[in-house]
């Protein structure tokens, strides 16, 4: 065992894909590398947790962070660590729909395995965080807890095996926070009654139909096609009543001012919009915009 263990994990986002993946629909994702999570862990007398979000021993976590303990509970029972006392420097903002919960599960385990010098493989690195996202969001379609752990664009299906894809697009993605945490939790269960009452479906389908497209469109850089289809998605997300009035503002402005796609991005109602930008000019400007308006914006 080492004196200190240390993980990284980094945040992801969604072209399209949300909500349909989880009724086996593919979809198309990216590794948003500047965002980042780094995780160090060293014995302690006591399981604790020091966090931009929480300061104290693990067992008085308050409910929405319990996931960690028991993902930590679940780790000792493999590795046999003793008491930890866990470092969390996060960067992801949280329920924004940019992965932070797959991201920390991740990291966490990374470290954890580093602190105790056992090899993890990237199958069993995805496992375990999918185990965690179990716990956070029910239902999890797979996607954030492989892009979190992933340096490529990736199509992903689930229960099939991704496929890397290679992207040389001209123009820019950013992504910009509505400051309004997301739901996804709620927000999956409101899809699935949706789905039980065969409303759904036909908006899921149109998604999944959509990604082929979009897998043409990125081989062939053509913008404005990518653009498109990210728009349709939003129609759909929409229709889906996954959108909320500050992220319908957002992509109004956004439109006006040189962003040719725009979409939520993750569970939705609230957290992150996703716009396609092709000119760096454009792009200043729009970021500019929001970041004057206090909101949080970030380019790739």
């Amino acid at each position: 065992m080492k004196a200190k263990g240390q993980g990284k994990a980094h945040a992801k986002v969604i072209i399209i894909g949300e909500h349909a993946v989880v009724y086996g629909h593919p979809g198309v994702a990216l590794p948003f590398i500047p965002l980042t999570v780094q995780i160090e862990v060293e014995v302690a007398p006591q399981d604790m947790l020091t966090a931009p979000f929480f300061k104290g021993l693990m067992g008085q976590l308050p409910d929405d962070l319990l996931f960690l303990f028991a993902h930590t509970n679940a780790l000792r029972e493999v590795l046999k660590f003793p008491h930890v006392h866990i470092h969390i420097h996060n960067d992801i903002p949280t329920s924004a729909g940019l992965g932070s919960s797959a991201a920390i599960a991740s990291a966490l385990t990374v470290a954890l395995y580093d602190w105790m010098e056992v090899e993890l493989s990237p199958s069993e690195r995805f496992e375990w965080t999918q185990k965690s996202e179990k716990m956070v969001h029910g239902n999890p379609s797979g996607i954030d807890a492989l892009m979190v752990q992933s340096k490529t664009p990736f199509w992903f299906a689930k229960g099939k095996q991704p496929k890397a894809i290679t992207m040389n697009l001209q123009g820019s993605f950013m992504i910009i926070d509505s400051g309004v945490p997301g739901k996804t939790k709620q927000a999956v269960a409101n899809v699935a009654g949706l789905y039980m009452k065969n409303i759904a479906q036909v908006h899921l389908e149109s998604i999944g139909l959509m990604v082929p497209l979009l897998e043409e469109a990125i081989a062939q850089n053509d913008e404005n096609d990518l653009a498109r289809l990210m728009n349709q998605t939003h129609y759909h997300l929409k229709e889906l009543k996954l959108s909320h009035e500050k992220v319908e503002w957002i992509i109004e402005e956004s439109l006006k001012r040189g962003a040719t796609g725009a979409k939520i991005t993750g569970g939705g109602l609230g957290g992150s919009v996703l716009l396609y930008i092709p000119t760096p000019h454009d792009a200043y400007m729009i970021q500019s915009y929001f970041e004057a308006q206090q909101l949080k914006v970030w380019v790739m």
